[in-house]
């Protein structure tokens, strides 16, 4: 995953760890402000969800390309066959 994608992230990250820990202490619940609080977690979800998607279509390439190779087999042939068997009509005596 590219530094351009995941950078943002770690600093969002790196934002709500500065509203909850001052000096590696964790803050009160007096001293909290929610409202920065939840508004950094919104920025963090629109930008998880923007690397979830790239995720995805890196994903979704891979396959395709995997299916690509396999449909270069020139030697297979799909086919749909019924096995008759007549001595299996005979083992009824």
């Amino acid at each position: 995953m590219s530094e351009e994608v995941v950078n943002p992230v770690l600093e969002k990250l790196k934002e709500l760890e500065s509203l909850i820990v001052n000096d590696e202490k964790p803050v009160s619940d007096e001293d909290l402000d929610e409202t920065s609080i939840q508004s950094r977690i919104q920025e963090l979800e629109e930008l998880m969800h923007s690397l979830s998607s790239k995720l995805y279509e890196a994903a979704s390439a891979e396959v395709s390309e995997e299916e690509n190779e396999s449909d270069d087999d020139g030697d297979v042939v799909e086919a749909d066959f019924e096995v008759l068997d007549s001595d299996d009509e005979d083992t009824d005596e």
